[in-house]
């Protein structure tokens, strides 16, 4: 049996999935498109707004005698319609963890700039190797995206007096042949 009958044989069908009953449309399609579809995401959905007046319309009250209408002092006044109801377009976050900024106060936090893509945070701990009060878990190495480093890293010591200490030791030292630039960040 080929692809297209067995599609056109399964296409407008009910087909009972557990104790509920499906109704399956089947389409035929190429590797490609199916590998088009499960890769690319879809598009966002185009919105469309419709202008609405400034001012609610009235409608003519034809059930009057003579033509007549009776206005009271609240339709007199115009009432304003309450502006656009505002449109909220998906947008991708940035891609920066929330973990990367300090959110309590923590005093000893050094920023470590100027690193090449492929130092590790072993690296900056032997960097650092004079402060034994810093443990591997005290370095956090920025990154943009998921994946590239971006030559920076968060290092936290215990207090902002070690962090001070470590920048006059530190002041000027390259890692390897590269020089780094410490600053402390104040929170």
């Amino acid at each position: 049996m080929s692809a297209a009958t067995a599609a056109a044989l399964a296409h407008n069908k009910y087909m009972q999935i557990g104790k509920k009953q499906r109704y399956i449309e089947v389409f035929q399609c190429s590797p490609e498109d199916i590998n088009l579809v499960l890769t690319n995401p879809p598009l966002p959905p185009q919105f469309i707004l419709q202008p609405r007046p400034l001012f609610p319309q009235r409608k003519a009250n034809l059930s009057r005698p003579y033509g007549r209408e009776q206005k009271t002092v609240q339709s007199l006044v115009p009432a304003i319609v309450p502006p656009f109801t505002p449109l909220y377009w998906p947008c991708l976050s940035p891609p920066a963890s929330p973990c990367i900024y300090p959110l309590q106060s923590q005093p000893g936090l050094v920023l470590v700039t100027g690193l090449c893509p492929n130092i590790t945070p072993q690296d900056i701990l032997a960097y650092f190797q004079t402060n034994p009060e810093i443990a591997i878990e005290s370095v956090q190495m920025l990154r943009w995206g998921t994946t590239q480093y971006s030559g920076e890293a968060l290092v936290r010591f215990r207090s902002r007096m070690d962090a001070e200490r470590a920048l006059a030791e530190h002041v000027g030292a390259p890692l390897g042949t590269i020089p780094l630039n410490l600053s402390l960040i104040h929170t």
